[in-house]
């Protein structure tokens, strides 16, 4: 059953609402440095704030957050499943595994191009873009000076396949929290995204082979 609508507001107000929770959030952990919690409980505040100013009492208002939390209960459990499950890999050997017959396929030729196919590859397969990068990006930065190849184009590299293949994988934490927030099934909504990440990463590709020919002439 469709949660209770408790009350209609304009489009303006919503936009404006938004922009002040963006504010507080982004005032207090940039320019304060605040830690997350204690920017996100002050936005909560004015939230509820704003809904006792138009008339909301604070049971309903509970009760909407409570139904919010539960809807997203099950991207919450993925969380400490996929934690568990690369835990796990890492523990077996089987991403050292990985890394070590992908860096068989590298061509220092091609050095760019590589890392980025290759982090895609096992950012899809992991699921997690920090872990891709914390792995395979680490062994690339030191890989980039035995190949006289600019660091930063390199990085770069890295960071757009693991990001790719966090977006694009199942077994991602972010992938399943949107579709689960919106009530779609997991695949289709990969299936949906594959419309704007498919050509963004062809287009990537093309850009990387561009550079990868002449890595000295970029340092």
């Amino acid at each position: 059953m469709p949660p209770k609508i408790l009350t209609q507001i304009s489009p303006q107000l919503a936009f404006m609402i938004s922009a002040i929770v963006i504010a507080i959030m982004g005032v207090t952990m940039i320019g304060f440095g605040w830690v997350p919690h204690l920017s996100l409980i002050l936005a909560i505040c004015v939230l509820l704030g704003i809904g006792l100013f138009k008339g909301l009492t604070f049971d309903d208002m509970q009760a909407q957050m409570a139904s919010g939390v539960m809807r997203g209960i099950g991207a919450i459990y993925l969380f400490f499943f996929i934690g568990l499950m690369v835990a796990a890999l890492m523990m077996s050997g089987a991403i050292p595994t990985l890394m070590y017959f992908g860096f068989q396929l590298i061509s220092p030729e091609y050095y760019y191009i590589s890392a980025f196919v290759l982090t895609s590859i096992i950012g899809i397969a992991l699921g997690s873009s920090l872990t891709t990068a914390a792995t395979l990006g680490v062994a690339f930065i030191g890989m980039s000076n035995a190949f006289d190849a600019n660091v930063a184009i390199a990085a770069g590299a890295v960071v757009s396949g693991a990001f790719f293949g966090d977006k694009m994988s199942p077994l991602s934490d972010t992938c399943t929290i949107a579709s689960s927030v919106v009530g779609i099934d997991l695949f289709e909504h990969i299936r949906n995204m594959m419309y704007t990440t498919v050509p963004a990463w062809i287009l990537t590709v093309i850009i990387f082979w561009f550079f990868s020919g002449r890595p000295q002439a970029l340092t």
